[in-house]
């Protein structure tokens, strides 16, 4: 009885999901006709549009743009073919393009820390050559 109250459940919500998404397209178009019968929303729509019909598909490269980003000799390693098979975009991005992670710079807290010791020094030495100390 259990799994007979469940898959009717189940059933229903599905039923209500179809009905929802269905009107969710129905008001969605209409909006999108609305606005692209509007003069001043007409190429907003257009790029929406473009957005949701885009296909991405895969293009090869010739040999010369492969031969110009990985050279004619491929250098190989095993971490190298881990890049590879965990993200080709990746390998491409670090054995093709030669792009390396940006260097930052940062303040540490022991920087700050230091300065301030410094400057502290600087006018307590300054105040005592003056005699106000």
């Amino acid at each position: 009885m259990k799994n007979f109250l469940n898959n009717a459940q189940g059933r229903v919500f599905s039923y209500r999901k179809k009905k929802i998404l269905h009107r969710f397209k129905t008001e969605s178009f209409r909006l999108l006709q609305y606005l692209w019968n509007r003069e001043e929303y007409r190429e907003e729509v257009e790029r929406i549009l473009k957005g949701i019909f885009f296909e991405n598909t895969e293009e090869s490269i010739t040999k010369e743009m492969s031969l110009a980003l990985y050279g004619e000799i491929l250098k190989g390693s095993v971490s190298r073919m881990e890049v590879f098979y965990s993200c080709p975009y990746a390998h491409f991005l670090q054995y093709g393009l030669n792009l390396k992670d940006r260097k930052t710079s940062e303040v540490q807290a022991f920087d700050n820390q230091e300065c301030l010791s410094q400057d502290a020094g600087a006018v307590l030495s300054e105040a005592d050559e003056k005699g106000r100390i």
